[in-house]
């Protein structure tokens, strides 16, 4: 960590598997997990965060979707939902200076994420949609743990309808939706 840290400190223009590296070693020291079902982190410290402050900035500037979906997958894995508004930020950067990048359905998809476990259900509804039209998996989509607070809402259950039907996604069966 204090290599990659130091080595940054006086090259910030270096690579992106430099901050890559430093955002990984910062998360093996400071990064308490408590595993379950659902992977939630318990408590990220001052180095992780600094780590994410650092990789949010530099995503913001380079405009390159592989630091972008570095930065916002440990948002939101994380769950820092204060960071929405720059990842929101981060997404449309990536568009304008990485739009070939093949995981923007998946960056939308994340920050739909965000803002699910946030209780914004519509901003949640918005970016699913955004994740869906860029080729986010309907399917995937629909799984409970993906969409915790979303899953009685119609706006939603009629988004994921259809989207099944444009990706040629079967509906699940009842026993489906009443295992949960």
């Amino acid at each position: 960590y204090n290599y990659y840290s130091q080595y940054i400190e006086y090259n910030p223009g270096c690579g992106d598997s430099v901050y890559t590296n430093y955002f990984f070693s910062a998360k093996n020291i400071d990064y308490v997990e408590d595993w379950n079902m659902y992977h939630v982190i318990t408590s990220p410290g001052e180095i992780f965060l600094t780590a994410v402050n650092k990789i949010g900035q530099q995503a913001v500037e380079r405009k390159k979707g592989g630091m972008a979906y570095l930065y916002i997958e440990a948002v939101s894995s994380a769950g820092l939902r204060d960071k929405l508004p720059l990842c929101e930020q981060i997404y449309q950067s990536v568009l304008e200076g990485d739009p070939g990048y093949e995981y923007t359905a998946d960056l939308a998809a994340l920050i739909a994420k965000l803002y699910d476990d946030a209780y914004n259900l519509e901003k949640a509804l918005e970016w699913l949609e955004i994740a869906l039209e860029k080729g986010y998996s309907a399917e995937y989509a629909g799984y409970y743990s993906n969409f915790e607070n979303l899953q009685d809402n119609r706006k939603y259950q009629k988004l994921l309808k259809k989207y099944r039907k444009k990706q040629g996604i079967e509906e699940p069966s009842k026993d489906y939706n009443n295992s949960r």
